[in-house]
C-alpha cells in the first residue's frame, strides 16, 4: 500500500478538484505544511503582503476556474483572512481556508504559545470559521485523509468556502495514498422525477416564460447548460446584475439586465408579461432587486437552487441545479411557448460630454479588447455597468451582488488565462 503525508494527500486532493495555485502567507506554523504540499509539484505558489489580500485573490481565482486555497498560520493569520472568507460564504464561492496549526501536543496541553489569546484554548479560532464556513475539521493523524475528503467534497457540494487546520506533526504523518476520485454525492432519482412532473404541469398550462439567470449559473460551471436551455426556450432571457457573464448578450434571446422596477424596461416587462418565471441560481437579496421591487411570485414560478427546486412553491430537495437545468430543456423543447420578445422603445442614455456613467462606460467599452474581463463591487460601477449598459461582445464581467472587495479579488481571477485581461471597477459605497 502506498503511503503519502498528509500534506501531499490535501495537495494531491486539491489538484483532482483544478487547485494549480496557493494563496496566502507563509508562517511559521505553516511552514513544513507548505514545504510538503509544494514539493508534490501540483501547485504554484503565489504570495500576498497579508492575508486578507490573499483571500480576495482566492475568491478572484475561484469564481474563474471553481476552486481555490489559500494557506495561512494560526492564529494572527487566518483571523486576518476570515473578512475574505466570509465574504465568499455570501456569494458561494468554494474556497479552501488552510490553516497551519501548532503541534498536536501543545494543543493538548493548554500550553500558552505565541499566536494564540494566552488562555490555552486552541480551538477559538477554528469555532470562528465555523460560523462562516459550509464544513471545517482540525485534522489528526487517525483521520485525516477522510477528514481531508468530507470538507473538500463539501466546499464542492455546496459551493461554500471550508476550513481545514493541520498541526504541524499532521502535516508529515502517513496516511494511505488515495485510492479513488473524491466521492461526490449524486442526484435524487425520486426527486427528479416529482421535478419533471411538476415543472411539466407548470409550463403545460404557460403560454409565455422568461428566464432569469442568477450567480450561481457561471459559480456552478453552467453557462453552456444554461445556454442550452435557453436556445431550447427560445424565450426572453434575462441577468441579475450579478450574474452579467452569464448570458451571451448577442444572444437574440436576451431582454437585458433586471433590477426589479429600477432595471432595463425590456427586461421588466418581459419578467411582468411573462406565464411562468424560471429563476435559474438566484439569489433574491436586496441589490439585485431594486431593494425587493422584484416580480415576487410563487405561484408562477420555478426556481432553481443547488440541491433542491421549488416549483409553484412547493419545495422539492434533491435536485440538483444541473440536473434541473437539463430537465428544464427537455421540457421548454416541447412546450407551446410565445417565442417573441417584447418591444421597446430603445433605452440607455448616449454618451454626451459629462462625464457621468454613460459617457464613461461608452469610452471604456472602446479600449476593451477580445476576451477582455470587468470586475466590479457594489458601488457606481455596479449599478451603472450592469444596470443599464450591455457587456460589449467577448467580454466577461464579474460582479458581487452582496459582499466581497472586487480590487483585491481581480488580482488573480485566472492565473492560467493570462491572455485576456482583466479590469477593476471600484465605485464609491
Amino acid at each position: 500500500m502506498q503511503t503519502v503525508t498528509v500534506a501531499q494527500y490535501l495537495a494531491r486532493r486539491l489538484g483532482e478538484l483544478g487547485v494549480e495555485h496557493l494563496f496566502g502567507v507563509p508562517g511559521d506554523f505553516s511552514l513544513t505544511l507548505l514545504d510538503h504540499m509544494l514539493a508534490e509539484g501540483r501547485q504554484e505558489w503565489v504570495g500576498s503582503p497579508n492575508e486578507l489580500g490573499a483571500g480576495y485573490a482566492a475568491d478572484g481565482y475561484a469564481r474563474t476556474r471553481g476552486m481555490a486555497a489559500m494557506v495561512t498560520t494560526f492564529g494572527v493569520g487566518e483571523l486576518s483572512a476570515i473578512d475574505a472568507v466570509a465574504g465568499a460564504y455570501a456569494e458561494n464561492v468554494p474556497l479552501v481556508q488552510i490553516t497551519g496549526a501548532p503541534p498536536t501536543t501543545s494543543a493538548a496541553a493548554g500550553r500558552l504559545l505565541h499566536h494564540t489569546l494566552g488562555d490555552g484554548d486552541f480551538g477559538r479560532f477554528a469555532r470562528a470559521y465555523a460560523e462562516v464556513t459550509a464544513a471545517g475539521a482540525v485534522l489528526t493523524a487517525r483521520d485525516a485523509a477522510a477528514r481531508i475528503d468530507d470538507v473538500l467534497a463539501t466546499a464542492v457540494r455546496e459551493l461554500r468556502p471550508v476550513y481545514l487546520a493541520v498541526p504541524v506533526d499532521v502535516a508529515t504523518a502517513l496516511v494511505p495514498a488515495a485510492a479513488a476520485p473524491l466521492p461526490l454525492t449524486a442526484a435524487d432519482e425520486r426527486a427528479v422525477g416529482r421535478f419533471r412532473s411538476a415543472a411539466a404541469d407548470l409550463l403545460g398550462g404557460a403560454r409565455s416564460a422568461v428566464l432569469v439567470a442568477g450567480h450561481l449559473v457561471e459559480r456552478s460551471g453552467a453557462v453552456d447548460r444554461f445556454a442550452r436551455l435557453v436556445d431550447a426556450a427560445a424565450s426572453p432571457v434575462v441577468t441579475l446584475v450579478s450574474a452579467r457573464g452569464a448570458v451571451d448578450p448577442d444572444s437574440p434571446h436576451f431582454a437585458g439586465v433586471y433590477c426589479g422596477t429600477i432595471g432595463a424596461k425590456r427586461a421588466i416587462l418581459a419578467v411582468d408579461t411573462a406565464d411562468v418565471v424560471i429563476e435559474a441560481g438566484t439569489l433574491m437579496a436586496d441589490a439585485v432587486t431594486g431593494m425587493f421591487s422584484h416580480r415576487d411570485d410563487p405561484a408562477h414560478t420555478i426556481h432553481l437552487g443547488l440541491h433542491r427546486a421549488t416549483v409553484a412553491g412547493a419545495r422539492i430537495d434533491g435536485v440538483p441545479f444541473a440536473t434541473a437545468l437539463d430537465v428544464l430543456t427537455e421540457l421548454v423543447d416541447g412546450a407551446a411557448l410565445r417565442r417573441d420578445l417584447p418591444d421597446t422603445a430603445p433605452e440607455g442614455p448616449e454618451a454626451g460630454p459629462e462625464l457621468d456613467q454613460a459617457t464613461l462606460w461608452a469610452h471604456l467599452e472602446s479600449w476593451f479588447p477580445h476576451g477582455h474581463r470587468l470586475v466590479t463591487d457594489i458601488g457606481t460601477t455596479f449599478w451603472g455597468r450592469g444596470r443599464d449598459h450591455a457587456a460589449g461582445r467577448h467580454r466577461r464581467r464579474r460582479a458581487a451582488g452582496v459582499v466581497v472587495d472586487r480590487l483585491r479579488a481581480a488580482r488573480h481571477p485566472g492565473l492560467r488565462r493570462r491572455r485576456p485581461g482583466t479590469t477593476t471597477g471600484a465605485g464609491d459605497r
